[in-house]
């Protein structure tokens, strides 16, 4: 069962899908003058796809996000962020104290929906303490490192990063309003994107 709170980002990645050396390659840029900005558009672009909020629906480089329940939710936790390579599940027990459950009380699983925490065979959940969020997730989501970001992506981005150096201003040319992914860009990127069902 899918949580009713959003999920928190509690350590972000440590790098960008790209750097600013493949975007100065891919603009033709060779001098300095400019790097503050495009590292600004890196991470502007970044922001834009990338995490719960983002317009990819999913984590790039790798990251870890808490998801918090309401209880057991049936014996099925399902995280908000596709994707999860590893995941710690806490809980609150009944004298109000921080418990990790084992980690051999459950697996995780990737399905058609997403990442999914399920018991073991024959694990019984804790029980928990009367609190508004007694079971939490701490899921690491995202790929081990920019080099295995899929080069869609990357190119993707590099597309986006060279259409906002290209056109600054928030509309396009006669006051027309400029749309958020430019058109390869959205070739690049839409078939990675992960609707959310939650």
């Amino acid at each position: 069962m899918a949580s009713d709170f959003v999920p928190v980002c509690t350590a972000p990645p440590e790098a960008m899908p790209v750097t600013l050396a493949q975007a100065k390659a891919h603009l033709r840029i060779d001098h300095d003058a400019e790097d503050t900005v495009i590292t600004d558009m890196i991470a502007g672009v970044t922001e834009f796809l990338d995490g719960w909020n983002g317009w990819l629906g999913l984590c790039l480089v790798d990251q870890t996000w808490r998801h918090s329940f309401a209880g057991w939710c049936g014996g099925e936790l399902r995280l908000a962020l596709p994707g999860a390579t590893a995941v710690v599940v806490k809980y609150t027990d009944p004298a109000g104290a921080e418990q990790t459950l084992a980690s051999d009380a459950y697996h995780l699983i990737e399905d058609m929906l997403g990442s999914l925490v399920i018991p073991a065979e024959a694990a019984t959940w804790p029980a928990l303490g009367r609190v508004p969020a007694p079971v939490r997730a701490e899921a690491n989501h995202g790929f081990a490192n920019a080099a295995a970001v899929p080069a869609g992506v990357r190119q993707g981005i590099l597309q986006m990063i060279a259409d906002w150096y290209e056109n600054r201003a928030t509309v396009g040319a006669g006051g027309a309003a400029r749309i958020p992914l430019e058109a390869s860009a959205d070739r690049n990127l839409s078939r990675h994107r992960r609707l959310r069902f939650l």
